[in-house]
């Protein structure tokens, strides 16, 4: 899966609770999307040490920004969640 389509499947999760998003997922889901994020991140980490053209180094470490920056937003919704499981249901 791409990482495009990794960053649409955690967007849709994180929009509003006013019924414009999807319902919560559950821990496994967002585990999996960010296990993906995490290997995407590594390979463009790696590629990103062979290249040896400047404009295409700038093309990989912008997309690898953004990588990061998605696997920080699917840690805190898998943090937000299991904090959320932690706690005793409302009565």
């Amino acid at each position: 899966m791409g990482l495009k389509k990794l960053v649409e499947r955690l967007q849709g999760y994180g929009e509003s609770a006013g019924g414009a998003g999807k319902a919560l997922p559950g821990l496994s889901d967002v585990e999996k999307v960010l296990k993906k994020l995490r290997r995407k991140e590594a390979e463009l980490a790696a590629e990103l040490d062979e290249e040896d053209r400047e404009d295409k180094r700038l093309k990989i470490a912008r997309k690898l920004e953004v990588a990061r920056l998605h696997v920080v937003k699917a840690e805190a919704l898998l943090s937000e969640l299991t904090a959320a499981e932690a706690r005793p249901p409302a009565k």
